[in-house]
């Protein structure tokens, strides 16, 4: 087969051009991508006509992993955006996240099933495919998920968690942490007893680290943010129940402020009443916010 040489667009999950490359491409496919092709002294040049974006599911189906399961991904491959290849367990997980800084900010864990049989799991390889099914047939630089967790309950490092994920869209992404319990737990798996300590022991980890404490809204699933059934015929206060009973921190009481899905302060319970922080709440309305310290009066104002 000839090679095609030429400049390539790699797409994030929202259709934006991420970064562009150039260099052989020798046969497959090379991604979501209608390319443009124009012969020049067997030189290719590939446009991009139709920017991919993951507004579908990030899990691939049992078949596409078997497809993409056999190659074997090379070293130089690995590493840049990723960390496949180093696992941790319920007992080491907290340690390496301790005091890790990220160079973003992030707020909740969004959780997924592979929709792969549990039975096919077979723990490292199984991650690898993942990498192999994300990179090769969706283009994107990376493994979607952030962590992957087989049903031994090893907890496979993925796509660095500096770098936003391709795992729940564009609302579902940004200040998240994707998590991927390896299994079909929207048909007939189960999470096993593994995966569900291990999940409660990286989760407390991630909001003690990173979300500013552990809350019942850290925890989101795939189906909030996309049209799917993932991850699976459980809820989030089953989830958050699993987390309670691992005998982890007490939860914080502070129920979240949200608007236009982002966090931007806490609010207070004081018999049977929500306060609002009304600073941030009016300067994320775009308001002008003024304290009177003699009337005790807040103002808000609309900005000119």
């Amino acid at each position: 087969m000839s090679e095609i040489f030429g400049l390539f667009g790699n797409f994030s999950e929202d259709g934006e051009l991420e970064e562009t490359y150039s260099g052989p491409y020798r046969g497959g496919s090379v991604g979501e991508f209608s390319m443009s092709l124009a012969l020049a002294d067997n030189v290719y040049l590939g446009e991009a006509l139709e920017d991919w974006s993951a507004e579908e599911s990030a899990e691939p189906s049992a078949e596409e992993i078997e497809a993409f399961n056999t190659p074997v991904i090379a070293a130089s491959a690995l590493g840049r955006y990723d960390i496949i290849g180093h696992s941790w367990t319920k007992d080491t997980i907290g340690a390496y996240i301790q005091g890790r800084s990220l160079d973003r900010k992030v707020w909740m864990t969004v959780l997924h099933n592979s929709a792969t049989p549990a039975s096919s799991d077979k723990g490292l390889a199984t991650v690898k495919s993942f990498y192999n099914y994300h990179v090769h047939n969706r283009g994107w630089k990376s493994i979607g998920y952030h962590w992957v967790i087989d049903k031994h309950g090893s907890i496979h490092g993925a796509r660095i968690m500096d770098i936003t994920g391709a795992h729940a869209g564009r609302k579902g992404n940004p200040g998240s942490i994707g998590v991927c319990l390896i299994g079909n737990h929207e048909k007939n798996d189960t999470p096993t007893q593994a995966q569900k300590d291990a999940l409660s022991a990286l989760h407390v980890a991630l909001s003690e680290n990173y979300y500013g404490g552990l809350k019942p809204s850290r925890m989101r699933f795939h189906r909030e943010f996309m049209s799917t059934g993932c991850p699976g015929k459980f809820s989030v206060d089953e989830v958050n129940g699993w987390i309670k009973s691992t005998g982890g921190p007490a939860y914080d009481g502070k129920p979240d402020v949200i608007l236009d899905g982002k966090k931007i302060g806490d609010a207070l319970l004081v018999e049977g009443r929500t306060y609002l922080p009304v600073r941030a709440l009016g300067e994320a309305l775009g308001l002008e916010v003024q304290w009177n310290e003699q009337t005790k009066e807040v103002t808000l104002k609309r900005k000119d």
